[in-house]
């Protein structure tokens, strides 16, 4: 399996997971959003638009039902180890297979919560699932229950989160380098008549800006408040700087005469 969390994590979710469904006073959960199988499972795969759920029960029974496309998937990137198969030929009706699963786990006249909020249910596979599931059990709308519960980070969250960050840190750095190395390099290599084109540009758009106060002031205030701006000046001077201290250094030294 390729999990991106320990099998404790998981345990941990499903458990909490468990304890909500408890609360709210169902038997089950049918979840058709992509992150809640993923968050619960590590399930991941493209085919969150079409027909699958997995249930979770508040006994701990958990069972994907999905399209034979995605066995191999469900087996490669989770911990379910309970995979059935609605065929999915065209005159299928997935929704039966969800009842016979359903059936199986002994839910009948149980109140199952149901995440209606998702790409893969639509309104017509809704109504297909509602049909089939007329007086065989209650449905409820809980399509918060996980997304509530998925708001609260675990340690092992926060820690993907620090190691993001710090990868977003080292990338910003490195292009701020890579966009004053550049500036620098341009502004240098710029002629005659392109100098006189960017001057002409900055001043019409200083002359716009100087005819709009309000608009000046708010670009000053976000140009200011953002640290990548504070960042591209700092870098800015200190490599100007350098070259400057590079060419004079490079530079012969004229005596001056009578000396």
């Amino acid at each position: 399996m390729n999990l991106h969390f320990t099998q404790e994590e998981f345990d941990a979710r499903l458990l909490e997971a468990r304890r909500r469904i408890n609360a709210h006073n169902l038997d089950g959960l049918l979840l058709f959003k992509q992150e809640s199988m993923y968050y619960l499972t590590g399930y991941d795969t493209d085919g969150f638009v079409l027909f699958q759920t997995l249930f979770l029960g508040v006994n701990g029974v958990l069972t994907l039902v999905t399209r034979s496309a995605d066995r191999v998937q469900a087996g490669y990137t989770s911990i379910i180890e309970d995979v059935r198969i609605w065929l999915d030929s065209g005159s299928e009706n997935p929704a039966n297979d969800v009842r016979k699963m359903l059936d199986g786990h002994g839910m009948r006249g149980k109140r199952i919560g149901v995440e209606y909020d998702a790409y893969g249910l639509s309104a017509k596979r809704g109504q297909m699932l509602e049909v089939a599931l007329e007086s065989f059990c209650e449905l409820v709308d809980a399509s918060d229950l996980l997304r509530q519960q998925r708001l609260v980070k675990s340690p092992a969250e926060l820690n993907y989160m620090r190691k993001a960050g710090e990868i977003c840190q080292a990338v910003q750095e490195e292009a701020v380098d890579a966009m004053t190395d550049n500036l620098i390099d341009s502004r240098k290599d710029l002629s005659a008549d392109q100098k006189e084109k960017f001057q002409e540009a900055a001043h019409k758009f200083n002359h716009e800006l100087q005819e709009n106060p309000e608009k000046m002031e708010t670009m000053k205030k976000v140009m200011m408040d953002s640290p990548v701006f504070k960042k591209m000046i700092e870098t800015s001077q200190r490599k100007l700087q350098e070259r400057l201290e590079e060419d004079e250094a490079a530079s012969p030294v004229v005596a001056s005469e009578g000396k």
